[in-house]
């Protein structure tokens, strides 16, 4: 019963974590091509609009809630063959509120998810360590920020990470029998259609259980479970096609691989590259991580090794493939990429726990995982309601976080509600501003002018004129602060030298360059160069 009670009340932590950061973000920067293109997949029998980046399942998956909803689909729209652009539309000039449509998608996301994988993750602990492993685990993915913060997002990364753990979770099974092989096939059919990096997962499997059938060849599958698990995964990734449609998959695939072969721009303490670093993820790994739960993992995992059996190779081998196929990726624009690891980390923990109380007092293990406890719910609860932009005290907090990342890892277009709120708190005035996402400003109430946007959507429209009558604030997005995705790196150097009036959401810097004459000077120069005349002359010209 008392066990019962703890999984439960660390559901509903994370529950109220997730929730907690629903309510305070605005979309994200692919939310909105992720629900329009689950949406219409439910309701018509187009070819999923974003075939060519994702495989359907988890977009269908986090739009299941819009059907009780019944927005329209607007495939009349006139810019439907512009993926961004009508997801733009679809979320913001629907008949049903923007809110409504992202928050119910991402509350079900966060819930559904996190109950298919919390009693993996428990049960999976609890045959390593008994009760104090189970404990442990349940306060760990309680109090996981990179866990429960992309849960709560309608995007296609949570559920990936469900399936790729839950794949190996059953075929861990000590006494594996004809269900477990069902189970996981279900759940690699699941992990393919809902991701193209789960690719990785079939190699992952074979080489696995070659491994395993020379530790133990008493665990070598019968062909009939070969044979159903094989079925099942294709029926589930044939399922998500609607049958027909598998050809879209490895077209897809093909282009998914050719893209992500080209590198892409990205970001990492001060360097810049196109095809990625080879220590991003093990940087990103080690700050967007609570310290206790990175310690006890790797003391879990030093005692994995230090004593391996059958079961240790489907705790292991998972997540190392996984993170080395990432350390070679040139593709470095965010730490949910390695999502997949984390509930592994947690079961490792939660092993460490229990060996802990083995071997130390009652009382020195007491305090130990007290201060453990403390220090992971202090870390957690610091940053609150923005656990994107979660960091350790590696970096002193999200305040120093953007001096290391950008992009998804801490700045996604999630910040324009908060930031919506602080300009009402000084009477609205209108800013410029330079935003990396989606989202719509004007839909948070921010009047406002663009300066360099990296946005796929056009946001010509709604804008207005600064007042040279009032406050000149300039407002950046961290990304674009720290120019990842322009070709001068240096565009924005010269507000690094000033300090923010505020931070909205801790991922977008707002300077008050009211009395700032230089800062004026060089922000006019910076409109004129992007063709706003007259936004560039009321900026130099007007009286602050």
């Amino acid at each position: 019963m008392g066990l019962a009670a703890a999984a439960l009340a660390a559901f509903f932590t994370a529950v109220f974590f997730g929730i907690s950061q629903i309510e305070d973000s605005s979309a994200t920067y692919d939310e909105p091509v992720h629900l329009a293109s689950g949406y219409l997949a439910l309701k018509t029998q187009l070819p999923p609009l974003n075939w060519r980046d994702h495989p359907p399942l988890a977009e269908i998956w986090g739009a299941f809630p819009l059907l009780f909803l019944n927005p329209s689909t607007m495939t009349l729209n006139p810019d439907f063959g512009r993926l961004y652009n009508f997801s733009d539309q679809f979320i913001y000039k629907n008949r049903v509120d923007a809110s409504r449509l992202l928050n119910s998608a991402r509350i079900w996301n966060l819930i559904s998810l996190l109950l298919i994988l919390f009693p993996a993750v428990l049960i999976w602990s609890w045959s390593l360590g008994r009760e104090t492993a189970f404990l442990a685990a349940s306060f760990f993915l309680a109090f996981c920020p990179p866990i429960f913060s992309n849960f709560a997002l309608a995007t296609t990364d949570a559920m990936p990470a469900v399936f790729y753990f839950l794949t190996c979770f059953f075929l861990s099974r000590p006494h594996r029998g004809f269900g477990d092989w069902a189970l996981s096939g279900l759940c690699l059919g699941g992990a393919l259609a809902s991701k193209f990096s789960m690719i990785i997962l079939p190699i992952v499997i074979v080489s696995a259980l070659l491994t395993e059938a020379r530790v133990s060849p008493k665990r070598q599958p019968k062909i009939s479970q070969i044979l159903i698990f094989v079925f099942l995964a294709a029926l589930i990734l044939a399922f998500a096609y609607r049958l027909s449609g598998l050809s879209l998959y490895w077209g897809g695939l093909a282009q998914t691989l050719t893209r992500l072969s080209h590198g892409r721009p990205s970001f990492l303490w001060g360097r810049y590259s196109q095809n990625g670093f080879w220590d991003f993820f093990p940087v990103a790994l080690a700050v967007k991580t609570p310290i206790p739960l990175l310690l006890l993992a790797a003391l879990g995992i030093y005692l994995a090794l230090k004593k391996p059996s059958e079961r240790e190779i489907w705790l292991l081998m998972p997540p190392v493939a996984y993170f080395i196929a990432a350390l070679i990726s040139k593709t470095d624009i965010g730490y949910r990429h390695i999502l997949p690891i984390y509930p592994f980390l947690i079961v490792f923990a939660a092993r460490a726990v229990a060996a802990l109380k083995l071997r130390l007092s009652q009382a020195m293990f007491a305090a130990t995982f007290i201060v453990a406890a403390l220090w992971t719910a202090l870390s957690v609860f610091r940053v609150y309601p923005h656990y994107l932009v979660y960091f350790n005290e590696l970096t002193g907090g999200p305040g120093g976080g953007y001096h290391l990342l950008a992009d998804s890892s801490l700045d996604w277009g999630q910040g324009l509600k908060d930031l919506g709120r602080e300009l009402k708190k000084r009477g609205n005035p209108p800013i410029i501003l330079s935003y990396f996402g989606v989202a719509d400003p004007s839909y948070e109430g921010i009047r406002y002018f663009p300066l360099a946007f990296y946005s796929n959507v056009d946001r010509r429209d709604g804008t207005v004129l600064p007042d040279n009558s009032g406050p000149l604030f300039f407002a950046i997005s961290e990304t674009n602060l720290q120019a990842v995705y322009f070709s001068d790196k240096n565009v924005f150097s010269w507000l690094k030298k000033r300090t923010p009036a505020f931070t909205a959401g801790n991922s977008i810097f707002v300077y008050d360059l009211t009395h700032d004459l230089e800062g004026r000077k060089i922000l006019s120069k910076l409109l004129a160069a992007s063709g706003s005349i007259q936004a560039a002359n009321i900026v130099r010209s007007g009286a602050y």
